[in-house]
This record gives C-alpha cells, structure tokens and sequence, in this order.
C-alpha cells in the first residue's frame, strides 16, 4: 500500500514553534499527521537547506524517545531515518535499549553502532 505523504504552512509552523508542539502531534493518533511533520522535519533537519531550528537537539531527543513507543512501523521507520541521517547523539536510544522491541532493535543497533 503507498502512502501519500506531504506537508504545508500549518507543519512549518509547529516544527519551528518548540518541540512541546511537535511532541503533540507525534505523540497523537493521527497517522497521516504525523508523517507529514516528520516529512517536515526532514527539511528542517536537513543541511542542505540551511534551515536551524534553535529546539533541534530537543526534537533528536524526542525522537529517539518515539521511536521507543510508536506503534506503526511506517512512523518509526521515518523516524529511523531522520535519526540515522541528521542525529549524531543516541544517547537516549543507548541508555534506553532494552525497552527496544524485537523488530525495532535491529535499526537501532545500526545506529548506535553506526
């Protein structure tokens, strides 16, 4: 099944308002939400586009600590991939490991190991 995935004005503007936003819209229900922050995100996060968010370090600890309870596997395979693309500190994901589930602990070795 493929997933149509985009974001507007309304994701920008919780992603550069503070991560207690963002943290409300990921720790939601809605799925298709959140996958259009997270697709947000990625342009934030990304050098390339030269954005800087002064809440970035806040939003890789919050991810980290998503990836822990998020149920779909679509989410935390988003979230696996801004983590492994723009992330350099896993400490969250290292001090919290043995609360991985079994499917989920392969990705996060990658990228503690990485």
């Amino acid at each position: 099944m493929t997933r149509t995935v985009f974001y507007d004005d309304s994701h920008r503007r919780i992603a550069e308002g503070g991560v207690e936003g963002i943290a409300a819209v990921l720790r939601g229900d809605d799925e298709a939400e959140k996958a259009s922050l997270l697709l947000c995100l990625d342009y934030y996060l990304d050098p390339y586009y030269g954005c800087t968010l002064a809440h970035e370090s806040k939003i890789f600890i919050l991810l980290q600590e998503l990836l822990l309870t998020e149920r779909s596997q679509a989410i935390r395979d988003d979230i696996l991939q801004l983590l492994s693309d723009y992330c350099g500190d896993f400490s969250v994901l290292r001090s919290r490991i043995s609360e991985a589930s079994g499917e989920l602990l392969p990705g996060i070795k990658r990228l503690i190991e990485g």
